[in-house]
């Protein structure tokens, strides 16, 4: 569940997909994917995040990111830097939206991408053994962001990693 605006949420739902709930009238709207989309049941767990009224970001664990939008009930995916074979076998974890308008999406096995939404930029971040900065695994479970504006990131098994905005590397803690 993330909040929407005043009057409404964003409900996701594992097996069956995402709702839109007006709590005001106790309505809710299914989301509806779109073709390549496919069946929500098969999608794994969900995570939702950058909830207002008209959209929502959602990361399905077996079917890649979405943008969500309110007025359409409708979802589109979001293209990502993995070729092709490989976005359609990794496994989406967390995914938070920051301040700046980028948003950050954990994988389990394919490290960080940070989409800027404002510059279309996209960056992956991964796990370098040689470089002590890096992220200490490129299998990655949560994300958050602190009022600071760091970054913090959980893996499987590794430790946690520290990201601040002023720094261009990762601190891990374990």
């Amino acid at each position: 569940i993330t909040p929407g605006d005043v009057s409404h949420i964003w409900v996701a739902i594992p097996g069956a997909g995402v709702d839109f709930f007006d709590i005001r009238s106790g309505k809710s709207v299914h989301v509806r994917p779109v073709r390549d989309a496919g069946d929500p049941a098969s999608m794994g767990d969900i995570r939702l995040a950058g909830g207002n009224g008209e959209q929502v970001w959602a990361a399905f664990a077996h079917a890649g990111v979405y943008r969500i939008y309110r007025e359409s009930a409708r979802m589109y995916r979001m293209p990502l830097p993995l070729d092709r074979r490989q976005e359609h076998m990794a496994v989406y974890r967390d995914l938070i939206l920051d301040r700046k308008g980028r948003i950050w999406i954990a994988t389990d096995g394919d490290g960080l991408i940070m989409r800027d939404m404002r510059s279309d930029d996209v960056v992956r971040i991964t796990h370098h053994p040689f470089i002590s900065s890096s992220l200490p695994s490129a299998a990655l479970s949560r994300l958050f962001h602190d009022r600071a504006g760091n970054l913090w990131v959980g893996t499987n098994g590794k430790g946690v990693s520290f990201h601040s905005p002023a720094q261009k590397n990762f601190r891990t803690l374990t």
